[in-house]
């Protein structure tokens, strides 16, 4: 899923956009790792009956 979203962030803001890897998070972060002065979009979802979320922003 993030494969897909990134790769479509590529064809939309071209070969110079840079994506950072994802990071993995198991439980609830102690500190926020997605800026504040951002938007960010939340997409939770289930998988293989293991359920997670994605957080996307671009700073």
């Amino acid at each position: 899923m993030a494969n897909t979203i990134s790769g479509n962030a590529r064809t939309e803001f071209g070969s110079e956009f840079i994506i950072s890897p994802p990071h993995i998070v198991e439980s609830a972060p102690d500190v926020s790792y997605l800026p504040k002065d951002r938007q960010s979009y939340i997409t939770p979802f289930t998988w293989r009956g293991h359920k997670a979320v994605i957080g996307i922003c671009i700073t």
